[in-house]
């Protein structure tokens, strides 16, 4: 819990504010991220008795969610928010065989720490702690010192790469990425996120499509990233080893 708060006081410090939302999406939603139907996060987890058919089953990710709250501010004029979310995400492999594309970034198949015991070799869905930010636009408003400055990829690594400064982790890199294994990003604008050659997340622009079937404007496209705690955790607890 120390591990987490200390995750969520960095992203303040980042200037980013936390969201909460419930740990529910629909198909609809993947849908709207290009996500493919072989592709990992398409092995959803179904509620027995959902709240809404648009929270009909557990989130593989926490983007839409964050998307929708970033449709919200817009909708009561508030532009250029930057929002971050902690929470558990779900994968049921069993549900939907992998694409190689997105396998070959090296997501895990480990479930998190707060499994213990026997839950950690039965076959129940994968759980872990993920982290996703956005960044709406514009990044900074025009003002006395300069003009309209758009969040762009660079933005979003820079807050990456501080985050994980904060930790003491210093082996991570970015690399590029395939349009298959993150169909949601624009693949020019965006990386995959490593920590000891882990693959630790991902950051970039949201994709064309994706912003216009959010209901987001085609010029304004925010940028998003996730960073799965987990592997930042090994990699804390390594520094501090050493």
């Amino acid at each position: 819990i120390d591990f987490i708060d200390r995750a969520k006081t960095t992203m303040a410090q980042c200037s980013l504010s936390e969201t909460i939302s419930f740990p529910f999406v629909s198909p609809k939603d993947l849908d709207r991220l290009n996500v493919a139907a072989t592709h990992p996060h398409r092995g959803l987890v179904a509620l027995a008795n959902p709240l809404a058919d648009d929270q009909s089953h557990l989130q593989p990710t926490l983007i839409p969610n964050l998307l929708k709250a970033t449709v919200g501010n817009r909708r009561r004029g508030r532009k250029g928010t930057r929002l971050f979310e902690v929470a558990r995400c779900f994968r049921d492999d069993a549900a939907a065989p992998a694409a190689e594309p997105y396998l070959s970034l090296g997501l895990t198949a480990e479930q998190g720490r707060h499994i213990q015991g026997r839950g950690r070799q039965d076959s129940r869905p994968i759980e872990r702690v993920w982290l996703a930010g956005i960044l709406d636009q514009p990044y900074a408003d025009k003002s006395w010192h300069g003009a309209v400055v758009q969040a762009s990829f660079h933005h979003g690594k820079a807050i990456v790469a501080e985050f994980l400064a904060a930790f003491g982790v210093a082996e991570f890199s970015f690399t590029a990425i395939s349009p298959e294994s993150l169909p949601w990003l624009v693949p020019g604008n965006s990386a995959a996120i490593y920590i000891d050659n882990r693959f630790a997340g991902y950051c970039g622009e949201l994709h064309p499509q994706s912003t216009l079937d959010f209901d987001l404007e085609l010029d304004d496209a925010p940028v998003v990233f996730e960073i799965d705690l987990e592997v930042v955790f090994d990699g804390f607890m390594h520094t501090k080893a050493f």
